[in-house]
């Protein structure tokens, strides 16, 4: 079930990592904020900026929608700014940097089956679906340190 494995992942950005952030990451701030993931601990280099070319720097805007329960989800990792979780019988949660959502229902492909609120405007790295997959298709290690992670990794449980 859903809640045996929560719905987003607790994460810390470093404060040199988070004062890059500010004006923008270049592509190598990309990989060193990816390396903090423990979802990428087993990533090498080389895959870290193949998935840094992919991730996108998005502007989160208070009162904005990231996505619904009925929307196909992309992985966000909160790099400033806060978001509110909410779905069907589960207490809201409350996210803010460093924390990623939608990791599960984008490799799963299934929506997101909750509703994520910007409560705080800042700023995420966005990775599609499609993209990820056709980064993994190539990348069969990256794939199984990444599901390694995902085993391994505590959900971000503590609710509002």
């Amino acid at each position: 079930s859903r809640a045996s494995w929560g719905r987003a992942m607790r994460g810390r950005i470093p404060h040199d990592i988070a004062k890059l952030a500010e004006d923008g990451l270049q592509p190598i701030e990309r990989v060193l904020l990816l390396q903090t993931s423990p979802l990428l601990e087993r990533a090498t280099a080389e895959q870290l900026l193949r998935l840094a070319t992919i991730a996108r720097e998005v502007s989160v805007v208070e009162g904005a929608v990231l996505f619904g329960e009925t929307e196909n989800a992309a992985i966000y990792t909160l790099l400033s700014g806060e978001l509110r979780v909410e779905a069907p019988g589960e207490a809201p949660l409350i996210l803010d940097a460093g924390d990623t959502i939608g990791i599960y229902e984008a490799l799963a492909g299934v929506p997101a089956g909750a509703r994520v609120m910007v409560t705080k405007t800042g700023a995420a790295l966005r990775v599609d679906r499609r993209e990820l997959f056709d980064l993994l298709a190539d990348n069969i290690d990256l794939l199984q340190g990444l599901f390694s992670g995902l085993l391994r990794a505590q959900p971000a449980a503590v609710p509002v």
